[in-house]
């Protein structure tokens, strides 16, 4: 995956913005000063340690105006990525791409640590230039335990975690009928999911847990309450 320069990365988002790359040339910033940061730039790693994947996830978003281009370079100067809009659109403002996941070692590999660098064009030719770090670090997966009957999940707590994100998903029949998400600020270790939905199915819950570098570590577990 490495000596393809993360070319699993690109096919991955290419089908999302076809329309955009469609007929796109190269646009040279029409300003040539760099004064302008992005209002968000990162790039983070989050690992499923129950299914052993991972995945990079990258977020971007300019000012008030749209972008025609953007571009991330690794630390290396390599091309991360590289996004083109057709010159007569109004642009593109934030981005939020998600790699593939594949085992955690081929991700670690695709997207080494160290900075990398977002660089944009806005439709009116200013542009935007900021970094953000990577690293490889990830807090600990946490033990989680489920008491079906009292709908109580808990887990165990984890050293450095700024935050948790829970996820409760029901199905029937193999058909998703539920999908909730809730965001909880550390120390907090408990979740009570509310009683009027626990009805009968099958259910995946999962703790995310959002470390200091802003990696996230995911430990899923599942359980069934019948009729």
């Amino acid at each position: 995956m490495a000596r393809q320069k993360n070319s699993f990365f690109l096919v991955a988002i290419a089908g999302t913005l076809l329309g955009f790359l469609s007929g796109c040339t190269h646009l040279e910033p029409a300003n040539s000063a760099l004064g302008t940061e992005f209002t968000e730039a990162s790039i983070i790693l989050e690992h499923n340690s129950t299914d052993g994947d991972a995945e990079i996830v990258v977020y971007a978003k300019g000012g008030d105006k749209g972008l025609t281009m953007l571009n991330i370079l690794a630390p290396d100067g390599a091309e991360v990525l590289k996004l083109l809009t057709q010159k007569n659109t109004i642009g593109l403002r934030k981005f939020s791409i998600e790699s593939a996941e594949p085992v955690i070692s081929e991700v670690i590999r695709a997207f080494p640590e160290g900075t990398y660098r977002f660089e944009g064009v806005t439709v009116d030719g200013a542009r935007l230039l900021s970094t953000a770090n990577l690293v490889h670090d990830l807090p600990s997966p946490p033990m989680i335990t489920v008491n079906k009957t009292e709908g109580e999940l808990s887990w165990s707590t984890v050293s450095g975690a700024t935050g948790y994100s829970i996820e409760v998903e029901r199905e029937v029949d193999g058909v998703e009928m539920m999908k909730l998400t809730f965001d909880l600020k550390a120390p907090c270790k408990s979740f009570l999911i509310p009683k009027a939905l626990l009805v009968p199915g099958k259910y995946k819950v999962g703790v995310a847990v959002h470390g200091e570098t802003g990696n996230i570590v995911v430990v899923e577990k599942e359980f069934e309450i019948g009729e």
